[in-house]
């Protein structure tokens, strides 16, 4: 896509040869100032128009979205966020043609103490991006990352945002957690690679937000992944060993979580699509660091991954849209039970590892068992005092959960995130309960298998 205010002729980007020579928008025929695709220009107006029916498309041919129902936006104040906010805010206008009839609601999550930043300027990048939310007079609540090790704790403190508090200089105070805040330093430092350090950070941040989503009664979770950033997710997950979850990944649904479903309506823009959008509109967007800035093309499989990409469509316009559209068409394998309560404890992904015989799985496990070092365990995690009662009904060794237990509860691509962290007792304690749940209940039904009766 090419901006055309100074020059109204661009270089066919598919031979890098032929000169094409666009002097009218398809719509209207009006002088063009954006091109998306080889001979099709636009003008502001008409580009205005196909962006907000593309988006309002997306939503209405998935019927997924209830009149009424309260949606979450999950917005980190960059480009792709705020161009989904201010396409649903133009969406809910009197003037609209076809108003959207959800109700939303923005979530917003400080990832600072990630990026060791300051107190201070945690304070300074919050205040901004809120007053940038203001505009849209949505219901704005925020958090931060260190309350993922809040949940199932003692709650998860969430802000709600009012129009008059982006200004207050004390605006975070009720979030201050020193003691959460050191234990997600710690659990980034005790992770070894970037490409685990990023995996285990997305997991973190999705699963902060459906946790706020949900007790905030939102039914569905909108995240503004671009076409650009899905593509780049689908070879990357692949690399990664998330193949069996890749259409959750990267459709426009996913159920895995029976309380919010997350939905992805930007899916089909691309991100040179949503800069123009922006700046014709003059919506107000922030960029903010991440763990990759200023890193090198080989620090990690994702940064690699979007060099990649990014630079194979540079040459070939149809690399972004090609890549999605066959990840469209991956389904889960037909061996795996769709209704299976056997899940990944960290993504919610249906388990990938009951693997029987001879299999390359098999192997990279056998590999991983000769080279690994003594595991570490943990105490009984149990809600419940079974280790304490008088009868001794459990034996101390049943009780001690090592991280070749956590493994099992792991889908393959988490277990390769899990073996980068040295230390398991950094994880949040949820999931260490959850994954301690299920193998005690796994280890329960081994021992009265024989006097259960067969489903048929």
């Amino acid at each position: 896509m090419c901006d055309l205010a100074a020059e109204n002729t661009v270089e066919n980007s598919l031979t890098g040869s032929k000169n094409v020579s666009v002097d009218k928008c398809m719509k209207c025929g009006n002088l063009p100032v954006v091109i998306i695709r080889v001979n099709d220009a636009f003008c502001r107006e008409c580009f205005l128009a196909y962006f907000n029916h593309k988006f309002r498309a997306t939503i209405g041919k998935a019927r997924l979205i209830r009149d009424g129902e309260k949606v979450a936006l999950a917005a980190s104040g960059g480009a792709a966020s705020c161009a989904m906010l201010h396409l649903t805010h133009e969406g809910l206008s009197p003037t609209a043609l076809k108003k959207i009839r959800f109700l939303p609601g923005i979530i917003y999550i400080d990832e600072g103490a990630v990026l060791d930043m300051s107190w201070k300027d945690r304070i300074l990048v919050t205040k901004k991006i809120l007053a940038m939310f203001k505009s849209f007079k949505f219901p704005c609540f925020f958090s931060t990352l260190e309350k993922v090790f809040r949940v199932g704790d003692s709650g998860v403190k969430v802000y709600a945002a009012g129009p008059s508090e982006a200004k207050d200089d004390n605006i975070m105070g009720p979030l201050t957690d020193p003691q959460a805040e050191e234990k997600l330093r710690s659990l980034i430092k005790n992770t070894s690679t970037l490409t685990a350090k990023e995996g285990l950070l997305r997991q973190l941040r999705k699963k902060l937000l459906l946790h706020i989503a949900q007790e905030e009664k939102f039914t569905k979770l909108m995240f503004a992944e671009t076409g650009d950033r899905l593509s780049i997710r689908v070879l990357s997950n692949i690399a990664q060993g998330f193949g069996a979850s890749l259409a959750q990944d990267t459709g426009f649904s996913d159920g895995r979580y029976s309380e919010v479903m997350q939905l992805r309506p930007m899916k089909d823009f691309r991100a040179k699509e949503v800069a123009a959008y922006l700046r014709f509109s003059d919506v107000e967007y922030i960029t903010l660091p991440t763990l990759t800035t200023m890193a090198p093309t080989q620090a990690s499989i994702d940064r690699l991954t979007e060099a990649f990409v990014l630079g194979l469509q540079h040459s070939f316009p149809s690399t972004v849209s090609t890549i999605c559209r066959t990840a469209a068409k991956i389904c889960p394998a037909a061996d795996m039970d769709q209704n299976s309560q056997d899940c990944c404890v960290m993504c919610e992904a249906l388990l990938d590892t009951s693997v029987t015989g001879i299999s390359a799985l098999q192997s990279s496990n056998f590999s991983h068992h000769l080279t690994e070092q003594e595991p570490s365990a943990l105490e009984c995690m149990a809600d419940s005092s079974c280790c304490k009662n008088s009868d001794k009904t459990c034996d101390s060794s049943s009780c001690v959960f090592s991280a070749n237990d956590l493994s099992n509860e792991l889908c393959y691509g988490c277990r390769l995130i899990l073996r980068e962290i040295d230390n398991i007792e950094s994880l949040p304690v949820e999931i260490l309960r959850l994954a301690q749940r299920r193998r005690n209940r796994h280890k329960m039904k081994n021992d009265i298998q024989e006097y259960l009766l067969d489903d048929e």
